[in-house]
């Protein structure tokens, strides 16, 4: 297809599909709503209007910037790096190890005061990190940059680095709260010494680790370069009906 003098070639993209897990029962119908009212903002707001405003294109004009990935995709890609790294057998018995032993020392340190402390704080475990409401943002904050750099293949490697050194100073930092705060809502300040020991542990873990965590995330991206993922659910949409323009 071409459009004005120029004989710019145009893409029509015809397309409605959108990724989720199956949704045939009841249970499944708020999230697949929330999916279907994102994928139709995100068409609108990162592929038609910007194509729109592109076509046709002047002499010398710039293309438009289209995101790599739709929203529930890239949600769905740092769901499966999370539970790849934390299902990896040689990463979690590392992680336990650095997180025990950081545990140690953040006890000793707030044992040692001041103020004076005679309980030692209840740890948040790590099984229940990323369905905590803090800490799970600050998780999944982290597995969605390292998601974005991964797939932009102008992505500076030291990026990918310090946005995985963030997770994990996040993941492996042990998260307390008081003895009496089983529902874990206010987590205690860490003792002003203990940041120290913190960087330099989660720095020996990441000189370790790396390339184990590389091969987790590499393996995961082979399988999004396959479309092996997420699972592909159609779904009939008015798009189908007209053409969403994107100039390539």
């Amino acid at each position: 297809m071409y459009v004005g003098k120029e004989a710019t070639p145009q893409r029509y993209l015809f397309n409605s599909d959108y990724p989720t897990a199956p949704s045939n029962s009841g249970d499944k119908e708020t999230e697949r709503r929330a999916q279907m009212n994102a994928l139709d903002v995100w068409r609108r707001s990162a592929i038609l209007n910007p194509a729109i405003k592109q076509v046709p294109l002047a002499v010398g004009e710039s293309l438009p910037t289209i995101p790599p990935l739709a929203p529930w995709y890239r949600q769905q890609l740092a769901d499966l790096l999370y539970r790849d790294l934390y299902q990896n057998s040689v990463l979690a018995k590392a992680s336990l190890v650095a997180w025990t032993g950081l545990l140690t020392t953040f006890n000793a340190q707030y044992l040692a005061g001041p103020p004076q402390q005679t309980v030692p704080p209840l740890p948040l475990p790590l099984a229940r990190l990323k369905g905590h409401k803090q800490v799970g943002a600050q998780l999944e904050q982290s597995l969605l940059e390292i998601v974005d750099f991964r797939v932009n293949p102008k992505s500076d490697p030291t990026s990918l680095d310090k946005s995985f050194i963030g997770f994990f100073k996040c993941f492996l930092t042990p998260h307390t709260f008081l003895p009496t705060d089983l529902s874990f809502e206010k987590e205690i300040v860490e003792p002003k010494s203990f940041g120290t020991v913190r960087d330099a542990a989660i720095t020996a873990f990441w000189a370790a680790s790396r390339s184990d965590v590389i091969k987790v995330l590499d393996s995961l991206y082979v399988l999004h370069q396959r479309q092996k993922i997420p699972q592909i659910r159609p779904f009939g949409r008015c798009a189908e009906t007209y053409c969403i323009t994107s100039v390539l």
